[in-house]
């Protein structure tokens, strides 16, 4: 999957103060980010790499992340067999259900407070508001606990 995105990386216009990042991680401290935004990019990975970068994105953010996933469902797996049958291309897609992504986000350490659809029954996409807060407000009361 690194050399599909680094070929398709050398095809792109470079633009000054972006970098092409390793996701599962991230070279930045603990927190650093008030919030992470991620478009694209979670159903092109395979879901036990997805959890890890939603592990490293968990860690570098304080509050939110707002993630785009593509989710399942009968008709959309359809039209996307016929889609990649028609291609005959590698398959490079990782679509999950709509509990699936709860699930998967709270593995991560985030808390699900929206659901947006992207483009209501012409798209699977829908864009997933997360919250981190709970595990600080949990870590703050476990240290006010310990001193005291």
């Amino acid at each position: 999957m690194l050399l599909v995105s680094a070929e398709r990386l050398k095809r792109t216009v470079h633009l000054p103060g972006l970098s092409a990042l390793d996701a599962e991680k991230l070279p930045f401290r603990d927190q650093a980010f008030e919030g992470v935004v991620c478009v694209r990019l979670a159903s092109h990975v395979p879901p036990h790499v997805r959890l890890r970068v939603l592990s490293e994105m968990r860690r570098v953010t304080a509050k939110w992340i707002i993630i785009t996933y593509y989710l399942s469902n009968a008709p959309t797996d359809l039209k996307r067999k016929i889609k990649y049958s028609l291609r005959q291309r590698p398959r490079c897609w990782f679509p999950i259900s709509e509990r699936g992504v709860d699930r998967e986000l709270a593995d991560a350490g985030f808390r699900v407070v929206g659901k947006v659809p992207v483009c209501n029954y012409l798209s699977e996409a829908s864009m997933i508001v997360g919250s981190s807060e709970a595990r600080l407000l949990d870590n703050d009361s476990n240290s006010a606990q310990a001193t005291t």
